[in-house]
């Protein structure tokens, strides 16, 4: 083989498989911003909220004003490491609970993850710390960005970073706050009253169906998206930020509501 069919057999492997570096950087940084998001994740906990019991709608929103309003004083002092003193009487947010265990649970999984990658590879991973102590989860982000920066792997990386992103993204909601509201119209693809926009983000997404409560079977007419090949696990979104010729922009949502044909009848 000539030299520049070396070359250009070097370059097509590469635009087809990637750089990883690309990725590992992606995957560290978002790893570093989710780290420094856990002290302010941490002061909305509060199990205080267990104990509130029914409010009528009225009741609730005036509630639900007056936490946002103290919860946004608390990320403030959090930030600016001013410590309270004093009861707070804004009950916390459970879905914090569940971010800090999805953090701990994300870290653990890289670990597992490229670990047994590197065994399979042949690359024998030696833990440094003991394994009769339970590590923290500073401990276990040391650990997964180091293993992040040894694999080359794309696949893997882009599951990874993925997952981080998602993370990322959801605990920002959850310290900023967000506005969620659900769409009147059918899904294009599913034909279900699943649609949910995230205005904050900007996204709309094929989300749980109201009736099931599951994330049901979506197909769309795209032969390469990856409801074809993961149809329970793929989402799809549309992204108000991306340009009207694009199927995934808000505009092409809406030019694929109105070609679709309506599906009520089968509900």
């Amino acid at each position: 083989m000539s030299p520049n069919a070396v070359d250009a057999h070097l370059a097509d492997y590469r635009a087809r498989v990637g750089d990883a570096s690309d990725l590992q950087a992606l995957l560290l940084a978002d790893l570093g911003a989710i780290h420094e998001l856990i002290p302010v994740l941490r002061h909305l906990v509060d199990t205080r909220q267990a104990g509130l019991g029914f409010l009528s709608v009225e009741a609730a929103k005036v509630q639900d004003d007056l936490i946002r309003k103290e919860r946004r004083d608390r990320v403030r002092h959090a930030q600016d490491r001013v410590t309270t003193t004093g009861v707070v009487p804004a009950p916390g947010s459970i879905n914090a609970f569940s971010l800090l265990a999805d953090w701990t649970f994300l870290l653990v999984d890289i670990e597992q993850t490229i670990t047994r990658h590197l065994l399979h590879v042949g690359i024998c991973h030696i833990k440094t710390r003991p394994s009769s102590t339970q590590p923290s989860d500073t401990e276990r982000l040391h650990v997964a960005e180091g293993l992040a920066r040894v694999t080359t792997r794309r696949p893997l990386l882009e599951r990874l970073h993925r997952d981080a992103a998602d993370l990322h993204e959801r605990i920002d909601r959850a310290i900023e706050g967000t506005q969620v509201k659900a769409m009147p119209d059918p899904c294009p693809w599913c034909g279900r009253h699943t649609l949910v926009a995230d205005l904050t983000a900007g996204v709309i997404t094929c989300g749980r169906d109201p009736d099931t409560g599951e994330h049901e079977t979506c197909l769309c007419s795209d032969s390469y998206c990856a409801c074809k090949t993961s149809p329970r696990r793929h989402r799809h979104t549309w992204h108000r930020d991306q340009p009207g010729h694009k199927s995934t922009s808000w505009h092409g949502l809406r030019h694929a509501i109105n070609a679709a044909p309506r599906k009520d009848a089968d509900r």
